[in-house]
């Protein structure tokens, strides 16, 4: 009876629990124009463990500071570096940070193509690390899907409205974006199995 009071939250903390960042040696070559900002952006909002304390705040700050972020269309590069990389990559465990920003940030699925002008054309990015937990304004709601859009609380956002103009346009733009919400990670399987099997025993 009591691992089940701690099977849910330990499941919903799951959905939170990710570094929305990427390794520059998981990026194919193909794919640098629409990687490097989002690499960039995850480098930018990673938030010094020893200025906060809170893991779990720590996460959601990351988690505003790369979802919400508007010095360039992150919404649509974060699914062209997934799409590319999954075309091009030469290890599937190299999708997972990827994978961990798409899902967390509830971002529609697309199709990278590399003919399209933004296969060559990098936007730069501007964001502000986060410092504080009075920072954190904004609710992300993990994998809900396309149409989901950040919900503002209170406060000023951070800082992060520097837009430059980069957007993306995709080859395919008649085609429908499927969710891509259900993406998750293997360490997450890990916890949500480990939940179950415990759940089972009782």
């Amino acid at each position: 009876m009591q691992f089940r009071h701690l099977a849910l939250p330990l499941a919903a903390a799951v959905f939170v629990n990710a570094d929305l960042k990427l390794d520059d040696d998981d990026i194919p070559t193909q794919c640098n124009a629409v990687c490097r900002p989002v690499l960039d952006l995850g480098r930018a909002c990673e938030v010094d463990d020893d200025v906060i304390r809170d893991d779990r705040t720590e996460d959601l700050l990351e988690a505003q500071c790369v979802c919400t972020n508007s010095s360039f269309n992150i919404s649509q590069y974060a699914p062209l570096c997934a799409s590319c990389m999954d075309q091009n990559v030469r290890d599937r465990d190299d999708l997972d940070g990827i994978n961990d920003i798409l899902r967390t940030c509830g971002f529609a699925s697309t199709s990278y193509a590399s003919t399209a002008s933004y296969a060559s054309s990098t936007p730069s990015v501007s964001a502000a690390r986060p410092t504080a937990t009075s920072q954190l304004t904004t609710t992300i709601t993990p994998g809900a899907g396309v149409g989901a859009s950040p919900t503002q609380s209170s406060g000023s956002g951070s800082g992060n409205n520097n837009n430059n103009g980069g957007s993306p346009t995709t080859a395919a733009a008649g085609a429908t974006p499927t969710n891509a919400a259900g993406v998750v990670s293997p360490k997450a399987l890990g916890l949500l199995g480990a939940a179950a099997v415990g759940a089972l025993m009782l």
